[in-house]
């Protein structure tokens, strides 16, 4: 808050006595617009694990007919990868970031 100005506009009661409890407030107040963010993630806890295991017992991981050991990595990579995708898609949400308050706390 900022430019606080406090008034006395003299209000008087149905006495006819000037009441002292009563003031005018007139400020200025910023605004803090929330920062809007996208994030990825997966659903794991989501996964049929009984489907995911068949899954990985018939990809290529576990039967692959390659004989250099970069090539089994990065078939073991690919594969797993693969495998995520299809049982555990990447979702993208937007959130908003709410900035913290020093009156707000637990």
């Amino acid at each position: 808050m900022s430019d606080v100005e406090v008034t006395d506009h003299e209000l008087i009661d149905h006495l006819g006595k000037m009441s002292r409890d009563h003031f005018a407030m007139k400020f200025t107040a910023g605004i803090i617009r929330p920062i809007h963010k996208t994030v990825s993630f997966r659903k794991l806890h989501a996964i049929n694990m009984d489907t995911f295991n068949r899954a990985i017992i018939d990809s290529i991981i576990l039967h692959p007919f390659i004989s250099s050991v970069d090539e089994l990595a990065n078939a073991y990579n690919n594969g797993l990868h693969s495998l995520v995708n299809k049982h555990a898609p990447l979702c993208t949400k937007i959130i908003v970031l709410r900035p913290s308050f020093p009156w707000y706390s637990n």
